[in-house]
């Protein structure tokens, strides 16, 4: 899943991170998570 925030402050996309991860864990998702640039990447185990 590809994440492009409005808006390319460090703190806000860092915060969306959080935000999202603690729900993926939440639901039982396992996960990766990185961010390049302005785009949050979210892989998920088993997913392809």
């Amino acid at each position: 899943m590809k994440i492009t925030p409005r808006f390319s402050e460090e703190k806000g996309v860092l915060k969306l991170v959080e935000l999202f991860s603690k729900l993926f864990r939440v639901a039982g998702y396992m996960f990766e998570v990185r961010t390049v640039s302005n785009l949050i990447i979210f892989e998920f185990a088993g997913a392809g």
